[in-house]
């Protein structure tokens, strides 16, 4: 199953109050970007791997007010909450240091 493309600010808002306690991983990418074609792979390969944490992407190209409200200047970037906290962000194509993230923040 693939992860669930995030449209809305409200969508958004709704998946990290259903997420609760659990990790959420959200992925801010772009279809023409080099290293979101590396990262996303990995990400569902990890949500496959992992049902205890929620995983969601948005691409850049299809929402502003997102992209405002987060500040994104690069892709892809990677957000992670629990209890809808921000915990940590990063940016960046390095998938190992995103699975070490993913499984940090799973248990904390």
């Amino acid at each position: 199953m693939a992860m669930k493309q995030i449209c809305e600010q409200d969508e958004l808002e709704q998946e990290l109050r259903e997420a609760g306690r659990k990790l959420c991983v959200v992925a801010f990418t772009s279809g023409n970007c080099g290293p979101c074609r590396v990262t996303t792979p990995c990400l569902e390969d990890m949500s496959l791997e992992m049902p205890d944490v929620v995983f969601r992407k948005i691409d850049v190209k299809k929402n502003d007010e997102i992209l405002e409200q987060f500040q994104i200047t690069g892709v892809p970037a990677f957000f992670f909450f629990k209890n809808c906290q921000l915990l940590f962000k990063f940016q960046g194509g390095n998938t190992d240091f995103l699975k070490k993230k993913v499984q940090e923040l799973r248990f904390c």
